[in-house]
């Protein structure tokens, strides 16, 4: 083959071909699987010059593309005669996609200082040959970073990294803002960045251009714009990592000293205090005063029930609660038949607040999070996740299917999607997790699971006692009291309201 060009060949404008349409022309140097995969996407856009020195791949390329789209030159992409056969100094941008970092930049200088092409990219697959591109004129194009990035925007959902736009770098990230950021309803202003700036905030369907008086609502996905050393702890910050126990909720324990309080019972609320870092804790006994607490180093107790629900309304009322305590109690027939009540049942039906039942399974190494397809279900994943990650403790997440003769098939996939949705948010914060589907009656098959662990945080709807008639039931109040491990309740009031 003639590496000469054709003497009769008519001047090509640059960035056009010689044929008909008002396509730009691309040429692609190396037809490797990228390549290849680059040359596809192109051609319906583009007027794609692609340069091979294997024959064989050439051929299985043209036949792959077909058209007048795609047109294939033989040859050396590293030789001048070669390039200019090809007609490279038409195209409005030139790729070096070969396997071969000297090679890639050999092409792209020859195309850039000898045959004009205004923008010539280069695939680099040694980070450290990035800066001489760079001082040549050659935009680079770090492979390895560039696969990295899309490996982690696909494993790390609320946060990505841009890999085509900008350097490439992770200079230009995406995240999505929690509940639990701490700058929701603040103006950007406030916030004084260094090396960073947020350059847009996509609010529902919308795009809003940011400005000082911007402020942060849940749910914003905000682009961010800065140095690549900063950005993903940035990025952390204003999305909002999980609290730490017992916030959001509120900054102290408050425990209630009944009849049952025992001396494991305090061991348990002293350790859950120590191991979250909580400072403040309340203990509520009979010998406070109506509507006064006191940290108290001696207990006296009360056996009697009115007298229990006065304390209990005594915690309710301190501010800054963050978690209630309860001492295990009975759980008989009558409790089950909803005949008698309970302070858990009181208190699941007054507060918002996490609502411990210690019963002296602790240190909790082992944590269970029953899963449902109730509304409003995430709050108490959220919870979980964040005891886990606080405390060093594996998380769980378990999913009962009743037969499908009682529950129906749809049943089956919202039990599923609920689970999917629990993994997601333990990802989302960087967590493992592991799972169990399991089938049969519910209740039985979590209380049985519930002793292999410490541990059991639920998801509760006050006011719905339909797990006594066994109705499509919320059945955390059952387990919350017929559980033989400590349990965390967090009630979930409908609509995402919580009433204090």
């Amino acid at each position: 083959m003639d590496p000469t060009p054709a003497a009769s060949s008519p001047p090509v404008p640059a960035g056009h071909h010689s044929g008909s349409g008002p396509h730009l022309t691309i040429a692609i140097v190396g037809a490797g699987h990228a390549g290849q995969t680059l040359a596809r996407r192109l051609s319906a856009r583009w007027q794609v010059l692609l340069v091979e020195r294997d024959a064989a791949t050439a051929a299985a390329v043209t036949s792959g593309i077909g058209g007048t789209a795609c047109r294939v030159t033989v040859g050396d992409g590293t030789s001048r005669l070669v390039l200019e056969r090809a007609e490279v100094s038409a195209a409005a941008a030139l790729v070096a996609m070969t396997g071969d970092d000297e090679a890639n930049f050999e092409c792209a200088r020859i195309a850039r200082e000898l045959l004009g092409v205004r923008r010539v990219l280069a695939l680099v697959h040694d980070p450290t040959r990035l800066a001489r591109f760079s001082a040549a004129g050659i935009e680079p194009v770090l492979g390895s970073g560039a696969i990295a990035t899309l490996i982690a925007n696909r494993l790390e959902r609320a946060f990505q990294a841009a890999v085509s736009v900008g350097l490439g770098q992770g200079e230009i990230v995406e995240v999505m803002v929690e509940s639990t950021s701490p700058v929701l309803g603040q103006p950007l202003r406030s916030f004084e960045p260094r090396d960073w700036i947020v350059a847009a905030v996509y609010r529902e369907e919308e795009l809003l251009i940011p400005h000082g008086d911007t402020e942060i609502r849940v749910g914003d996905r905000l682009l961010l714009v800065g140095r690549p050393a900063v950005l993903p702890a940035v990025a952390d910050y204003l999305r909002g990592s999980i609290p730490r126990f017992p916030q959001p909720y509120g900054s102290r324990l408050v425990a209630l000293l009944t009849p049952r309080a025992s001396a494991a019972y305090l061991a348990e609320v002293k350790y859950l205090a120590s191991a979250a870092q909580i400072s403040g804790i309340d203990l509520v006994d009979d010998s406070s005063e109506p509507g006064a607490v006191r940290p108290a180093k001696r207990w006296r107790l009360n056996a009697d029930d009115d007298h229990t629900h006065r304390l209990l309304e005594r915690a309710l009322a301190i501010p800054s609660l963050g978690c209630l305590v309860l001492p295990s109690e009975p759980f008989g027939l009558l409790e089950a038949a909803g005949l008698r009540g309970s302070a858990l049942d009181r208190a699941l039906g007054r507060t918002r607040w996490p609502v411990l039942v210690a019963r002296g399974s602790f240190p909790y190494r082992r944590i269970l999070l029953p899963v449902t397809p109730q509304r409003n279900q995430l709050p108490a994943v959220r919870l979980a996740a964040g005891l886990a990650k606080l405390l060093g403790a594996s998380l769980t997440a378990v999913t009962v299917t009743p037969p499908e003769f009682v529950v129906g098939g749809a049943a089956i996939g919202e039990q599923a999607r609920a689970l999917a949705d629990a993994v997601a948010v333990a990802e989302t914060h960087r967590l493992a997790i592991a799972t169990e589907q399991l089938a049969g009656n519910p209740i039985r098959e979590i209380l049985s699971l519930a002793n292999e662990h410490d541990l059991v945080v639920l998801a509760h709807r006050p006011g719905d006692r339909s797990w006594r008639l066994n109705l499509r039931p919320d059945i955390s109040a059952y387990l919350a009291q017929g559980c033989a491990r400590s349990t965390l309740i967090l009630p979930v009031w409908p609509g995402g309201e919580r009433v204090g």
